[in-house]
């Protein structure tokens, strides 16, 4: 009880690496080759290419470029190469989305050219940019590009004939609903009972709504997957 989400939750991330590391495994035809997924289930951020836009509230965009978000806000200032966040509400963080070199994007040329600074300081408002759909990087579009990223690497497992295994952890009953685990998207993900595509591997949610349920979801989790290992 008492557990919040804080921070960047990058389901997408973690899906994609776990994939990567599956498919570098030996290629043997009996292996049971699963993902385990353990989440909040509330993905709040993503990696990808991010679109500069023209001008402030310009509805113009620039050339893809590969960005970095630099949180400046939190308790220990990092950033993360390619990744954009957003606030559990929904609002976006205050801060600056930053070339993979480290310079800053304080403005842009007529031609659409990013004016860089290596100067660490903050610098007015964030730089204008767009979602990789042309959309504002405001905090609800970077949760929704979040979620379907997520599901489209899911998908990418499931295809490959891996299982995904979800572990949700969080209270259902928060008060803020930002707060609450998104048990959904979570079946989503794992394809519970097909829901997604019955045509691919199917999963499930272990769901614990306290740390003191986590014991009882892991261990739900290896039945599982021990039933499948002596069928």
């Amino acid at each position: 009880a008492g557990l919040r989400a804080i921070t960047d939750t990058n389901i997408e991330d973690g899906l994609r690496l776990g994939k990567r590391q599956l498919d570098m495994a030996p290629n043997r035809p009996t292996a049971l080759k699963i993902v385990v997924l353990f989440t909040d289930g509330r993905p709040t951020a993503f990696s990808d290419y991010l679109r500069l836009a023209s001008g402030p509230g310009g509805t113009g965009t620039c050339t893809p470029a590969d960005l970095t978000y630099c949180n400046s806000r939190s308790r220990r200032p990092a950033c993360y190469d390619g990744i954009a966040a957003a606030y559990i509400n929904g609002s976006s963080f205050r801060g600056l989305f930053r070339p993979s070199d480290g310079a800053k994007i304080i403005g842009f040329t007529s031609t659409c050219s990013p004016i860089v600074t290596r100067n660490s300081s903050y610098r007015g408002s964030p730089a204008p940019l767009r979602m990789p759909d042309g959309s504002s990087t405001n905090g609800y579009n970077i949760r929704r590009l979040g979620i379907e990223q997520s599901e489209a690497w899911a998908n990418a497992i499931r295809a490959a004939g891996y299982t995904i295994y979800a572990v949700g952890l969080g209270n259902p009953n928060a008060l803020y609903p930002g707060d609450r685990p998104d048990l959904d998207f979570l079946r989503r993900l794992a394809n519970e009972r097909g829901i997604v595509d019955p045509s691919q591997p199917m999963g499930e949610l272990m769901f614990a709504p306290t740390a003191a349920d986590l014991d009882a979801a892991f261990s739900k989790l290896a039945d599982r997957i021990l039933t499948r290992l002596t069928r």
